[in-house]
């Protein structure tokens, strides 16, 4: 019959140099290895969030500031109102959010919003994220 358990003069010559060799310090090197790779790693999934939330957000006002520069046929109120409303919904996480309204005339005619600005980096490394939105809308008949 085999034995299945070793023998108490093995275990007790051999136990410490075999925990210190791959037991403590190995765990602690791994540790410090496998968080220097998650931290960087969860750090870009939060930024790429961010530019996800901030592009999602400066579509829709641009959209939004053109279908009201086709409706009211003014590009005036139309910018004022999508300055007002990007700040709104960008401004936690981007800076220097411009606005632009072109376009405009009669039936058929179109306007272009564009809504621009830079994404808050989550940490600064000297760079910045630029992105923008552009949207369209048609002039219909009354």
């Amino acid at each position: 019959m085999a034995r299945l358990l070793p023998r108490q003069a093995d275990t007790d010559t051999g136990d410490r140099s075999a925990r210190s060799r791959f037991g403590e310090e190995g765990t602690a090197v791994t540790n410090v290895l496998v968080l220097s790779l998650w931290i960087p790693l969860i750090f870009m999934v939060v930024q790429f969030a961010f530019f996800e939330m901030a592009s999602h957000a400066m579509r829709a006002a641009a959209q939004e500031g053109a279908n009201l520069a086709a409706q009211t046929r003014s590009s005036g109120f139309a910018e004022y109102y999508l300055h007002g409303i990007a700040d709104k919904l960008v401004g936690g996480v981007a800076t220097n959010v411009t606005t632009q309204i072109e376009g405009g005339g009669g039936t058929g005619s179109s306007y272009i919003a564009v809504v621009s600005g830079q994404i808050t980096p989550v940490l600064d490394f000297g760079f910045t994220i630029h992105t923008s939105a552009t949207a369209s809308a048609v002039v219909q008949p009354n």
